[in-house]
């Protein structure tokens, strides 16, 4: 797939763009190499390459410029998947990484909130010289291992206090996608720890939603927005509607490599990836790409860490592909291992080991 798919967007192309094609699509295979001689290719993991793969059709036709630094991300990703798997083997070394990014997450939201950028509205980015990362998604890990802990020592209390800091930071920082699914793998990991104050964060939960939907301007439009979409086409519904247009046109099996109008459009590789996957290859691929998300998140072990990661990545799955069509309010968020985006994938990955790690014990 990955050789037909990168000489399907390097053909016909100018000498740069098809380079670009080439990195991005070989950098995929050198990855998959490493995990094959350090790892060993498991289900949930070639169904992530799978992913990544199909996301990389998206960048070659919409900032294939891009390639290189998915690339770099998806090693970086692995890196951290290895990492976490260390952890995995024995308890010190479990408790080390943990408590590494309990605190290590809650300082990097701290930071972003003082000094960080604001980018469409939200002030979750923090910028490395010419790199520029979202630390709220590395930051979800660190809630898994809060989790975790509150579960198996019953310290629901100092888990219900680290999540609610969570989520305010976020809130703080305008970010109300990403803290929606804190809030969903936060409540989650708070039932199983303690039932009394997963019933609060759910009841307080609910409260604060309302509020921030009815006083915060921009959250207030995409609520307006909802189930409205067509009757502003060019105004709030600009995204959505070229989305839907864009699955309909693309059928069954789509029109092709980079072919198509969504890739003109603002976020056609990020929030709206698989609406751009589903005009050039068809509904069958973006089907193919919820499937493998479900696989993914399909867990057989009751362990936090694997009950919270399948519940991230199905809550960030949904507000993606539900949001792009119109059935929940747009939010934003990407759509795990598919959409462009460095720290999106890293955490994803990260995520992919709490699953495979769990299943394997």
């Amino acid at each position: 797939m990955q050789v037909l798919f990168g000489l399907s967007y390097a053909f016909g192309q100018p000498w740069k763009i098809a380079f670009f094609v080439l990195f991005g699509f070989g950098g995929l295979m050198a990855a998959a190499v490493a995990l094959y001689l350090f790892h060993s290719l498991h289900r949930k993991t070639l169904l992530a390459l799978y992913l990544c793969t199909l996301g990389m059709c998206v960048i070659c036709s919409v900032c294939p410029e891009e390639a290189p630094k998915q690339v770099f991300a998806v090693f970086l990703g692995v890196g951290l998947f290895f990492l976490i798997r260390l952890a995995f083997r024995g308890q010190k070394w479990r408790k080390m990484v943990g408590y590494g990014f309990l605190f290590g997450g809650m300082w990097l939201l701290w930071v972003t909130l003082l000094i960080g950028t604001e980018v469409n509205g939200a002030k979750s980015w923090l910028s490395l010289g010419s790199y520029a990362f979202q630390p709220s998604e590395i930051a979800k890990l660190s809630l898994l291992f809060a989790g975790s802990i509150a579960v198996e020592k019953g310290k629901g209390a100092f888990f219900f206090l680290y999540g609610i800091a969570c989520c305010a930071f976020l809130g703080l920082m305008g970010d109300f996608g990403t803290a929606l699914i804190y809030f969903a793998v936060f409540c989650t990991l708070l039932f199983l720890a303690s039932r009394p104050l997963g019933v609060a964060s759910l009841l307080g939960g609910g409260i604060a939603g309302i509020g921030v939907s009815q006083l915060v301007p921009r959250i207030k439009g995409r609520f307006a927005a909802w189930r409205h979409i067509w009757e502003d086409p060019i105004g709030s519904g600009y995204q959505q509607t070229r989305a839907l247009s864009a699955l309909a046109s693309g059928g069954l099996l789509g029109l092709g490599a980079n072919r198509g109008q969504l890739p003109k459009i603002f976020s056609a590789a990020s929030d709206l990836a698989t609406a751009t996957l589903g005009e050039q290859w068809g509904l069958f691929s973006v089907t193919a790409a919820v499937a493998a998300i479900l696989s993914i998140a399909d867990t057989k072990k009751k362990n936090a860490c694997a009950i919270g990661a399948a519940v991230l990545l199905l809550t960030q799955t949904a507000l993606n592909f539900f949001g792009m069509v119109d059935i929940l309010p747009f939010t934003g968020v990407t759509f795990p291992f598919l959409s462009n985006g460095g720290s999106a994938m890293v955490c994803a990955w990260g995520l992919l080991e709490f699953l495979e790690a769990e299943d394997e014990n």
